[in-house]
């Protein structure tokens, strides 16, 4: 170790020398030997002789020795600084103790004769963004204890899975001989930390270990080790996902050649008729009921569920004691804690979903969008492959779009054969967009209904086959029954087009500035073609990063987009049941952002009492009386059983309309709280109805403008979820609400 200068002019050396740290303000300091100013440019320690301390700017620390032993106890460090100080032996003006810690860097660089601090970011080919150690012995010692402090720290602080993972030595151990080795290993070694799901006091460890001032670009970096982190699980579920797909197409050609080959043998016994009957109802199968999805989807469900049971059987999900959700549900919540193989088990589910639904299109397409919409309350590993899906499902066959052009209406027909329709503007799995001059023109897939009913039987079958393999695995028939009497609502254009005019007519009232787009040329609704005037925007997934740099914009655009679908679900009843990501576009302007909401062909039409008394609800609600719940309810034509509580219906309601934040393990929280109390209530009501013997009933009937409402605000909460803003829900459908409240009330006083 290198002795510090003990000389004004030896100390004036070290000008410009690189020390890894900056000063947090000049530092100005009289000596019997002169004045010395001192201060940062980045990095480099910037020191040069002032003529007069009183030419100090007022932000800085002076620092005046009284006695030339006060100088000489300089020499120990920045530790006897704050001694001297102390003890009357040097007088400061200004904020020393927050120069303690830079001058204890300073100092210890100068000690050594090199910079502690490892360099700014450098991008390596692989995309990935590191802080480089540079070459040399000395700096690698260094880097190499800093690690081995912050392991000692989170291991410290940690539990669980986490802690077992920190407590593995570092994949590097004895002296420093290759730096560039010990590097690779040790950012390695902090790829695995940023993958796990750390404590708050963790994650400050590791930014502070980080030690950039550049929240952002830390951000970044997190990001990007936390990506490769989870790479091997990534590839490991992707080659599940192929090997099952593999194995459901081996399956669904052997069942193929089998008929074939049934057929053939029947033929050369001479049962030419029975051959020929066996093959015709084989084609019909085949055909018109969709068997030969069964033949591929059956084992690929079945090969999933195989995983899922595979990797509980040895790292279960740890639900909590008394948790009334069943394990299957329990597993795919983003609440619960997974460990590795549950993890690659859930995102094999996603991806198998996703190669059947790119395959054949149809109802798995839209279930998977309502799935991916789900962000905060499902698990990632299960979000991140589906929402692949709200972007682009593929186009129909050329010759079907052609064949369907020429029915569109005259203004548009000669334009729409003229352009490219092998390329849509956008593909989804009812319809498809092009554009033609200053018109979207939407064209309805043909055979989409057929394909919609064959996937509702194929999925229902697999569903109870599924259940009756593992109990543990909720019903999912009605459900699927559900969905499917929604998206066929969605394929009548002639209700789309209407429901267009009347929420344009609603905002227009309203003075909202959120856009719907306007119909036009309603002569080919009939044959499932819808013209719409085109309006400008952008993918929220290609803005976002823009936006993100004008947060105030941002959070303007998206409020406004909540607004507007308060605003027409009370003062319209008029519900947009389907706002996930790929039906929303963002208009960005010079001083604005506004939302554009697409796609109103799955929508839910209120009457006057139905909106007015979910308006009461939501008021009730926002001012905490649970106790005028039930007779608000029953205004609705909602019967609920005796035994079921107004506690249990304000809370359902509290977490319907919980605030969306930036901290997404905020709200998974409020999620298991939920869970938690919900399980509870539910669990009183099982034992209230016990005692009440017999055969009670349904808890509840007549839920479906309630039902609808909740679906639509659970999807549009889980797209403002994914986004960097806060938007408090609650807020603002009370507003709305009482507003719709009080119009009705003045129109009835005056009536």
């Amino acid at each position: 170790m290198e002795p510090l200068p003990t000389t004004l002019d030896a100390l004036l050396a070290h000008d410009g020398k690189d020390v890894g740290t900056a000063l947090p303000t000049e530092v100005w300091a009289s000596t019997s030997q002169g004045t010395l100013r001192c201060w940062s440019e980045g990095a480099k320690l910037r020191l040069e002789k002032a003529t007069d301390a009183t030419a100090a700017p007022a932000d800085a620390v002076l620092i005046a020795f009284k006695s030339a032993e006060a100088e000489r106890e300089m020499i120990d460090g920045p530790k006897a600084l704050v001694a001297a100080v102390a003890a009357g032996r040097i007088s400061v003006r200004g904020d020393v103790v927050a120069l303690r810690p830079a001058a204890e860097r300073i100092v210890a660089a100068l000690q050594r004769g090199a910079p502690i601090a490892v360099d700014a970011p450098e991008k390596r080919t692989d995309g990935v963004l590191v802080y480089a150690v540079r070459d040399g012995d000395r700096r690698a010692a260094r880097r190499y204890r800093e690690f081995r402090a912050l392991r000692k720290r989170l291991v410290a602080t940690e539990n669980g899975h986490a802690k077992d993972v920190l407590k593995i030595p570092f994949p590097v151990k004895g002296p420093v001989l290759r730096p560039e080795r010990r590097r690779r290993a040790l950012d390695a070694w902090l790829r695995r930390v940023a993958a796990l799901p750390l404590s708050e006091d963790g994650e400050d460890a590791v930014r502070a270990f980080a030690g950039d001032d550049d929240a952002e670009a830390l951000d970044a970096r997190l990001a990007a080790l936390e990506k490769r982190a989870l790479e091997p699980e990534l590839a490991a579920a992707r080659c599940l996902g192929a090997a099952v797909m593999l194995f459901s197409r081996a399956f669904a050609f052997c069942s193929f050649v089998g008929v074939c080959l049934l057929v053939a043998w029947l033929a050369l016994r001479g049962s030419v008729v029975s051959a020929a009957a066996t093959a015709l109802a084989c084609g019909l199968a085949y055909d018109y009921v969709g068997l030969y999805k069964y033949c591929y989807r059956l084992p690929a469900a079945l090969s999933c569920l195989f995983c899922w049971k595979l990797a509980r059987s040895f790292e279960a999900a740890r639900g909590k004691e008394g948790d009334f959700l069943d394990p299957f549900s329990r597993s795919m919540l983003a609440s619960t804690e997974r460990r590795l193989a549950e993890r690659i088990s859930v995102r094999l589910i996603g991806d198998v979903v996703v190669r059947l639904a790119r395959l054949d299109k149809g109802l798995l397409v839209k279930v998977g969008q309502v799935l991916a919409s789900g962000k905060g309350a499902l698990a990632d590993e299960l979000v991140e492959p589906l929402a692949s899906l709200c972007d682009d499902v593929g186009a129909m066959p050329l010759t079907s779009a052609r064949r369907k052009a020429r029915k569109a209406p005259k203004a548009v027909r000669g334009a729409l054969l003229a352009s490219d329709l092998a390329r849509p503007v956008a593909s989804a799995s009812i319809a498809q967009v092009h554009r033609v001059g200053n018109v979207a023109v939407k064209m309805q897939k043909n055979g989409v209904r057929h394909a919609f009913w064959v996937d509702k039987l194929c999925l229902k079958f697999i569903a109870r086959l599924v259940q009756r393999l593992e109990p543990a695995a909720p019903d999912l028939c009605d459900v699927i029954e559900s969905q499917y009497v929604n998206f066929c609502r969605e394929m009548q254009f002639d209700e789309e087009a209407s429901a267009l005019k009347d929420a344009r007519s609603v905002l227009a009232h309203r003075g909202h500035a959120v856009v719907v787009p306007e119909p036009l040329h309603e002569e080919g609704l009939r044959e499932g073609i819808l013209c719409m005037r085109w309006v400008a925007g952008e993918k929220i997934s290609v803005v976002s990063p823009l936006l993100t740099k004008r947060p105030r914009v941002f959070r303007d655009c998206v409020t406004a987009l909540v607004d507007a679908h308060a605003c027409l679900l009370f003062h319209g009843g008029l519900v947009h049941m389907d706002p996930h990501p790929g039906n929303v576009l963002i208009d960005v302007r010079a001083d604005a952002a506004v939302p554009v909401l697409l796609d109103w062909g799955m929508h839910q039409r209120l009457e006057d009492s139905q909106r007015l008394g979910i308006a009461r609800v939501v008021d009730a609600v926002a001012r905490g009386a649970g106790d005028e719940l039930p007779a608000l309810y029953a205004s609705l034509g909602v019967k609920l059983s005796e035994h079921v509580p107004a506690s249990m219906i304000l809370h359902f309601w509290k977490f319907v309309l919980r605030p969306a934040t930036t901290d997404l393990g905020r709200d998974v929280g409020a999620i298991e709280s939920f869970l938690e109390g919900h399980g509870d209530r539910v669990k009183e009501l099982q034992e209230a109805l016990e005692k009440a013997g017999g055969n009670q009933g349904p808890i509840a009937t007549g839920l479906g403008p309630l039902l609808g409402t909740v679906r639509s605000l659970d999807l549009l909460h889980g797209f403002v979820l994914a986004l960097p803003v806060s938007v408090d829900f609650l807020g603002i459908y009370a507003r709305r609400a009482r507003e719709a409240i009080e119009e009705a009330r003045v129109v009835n006083d005056a009536s």
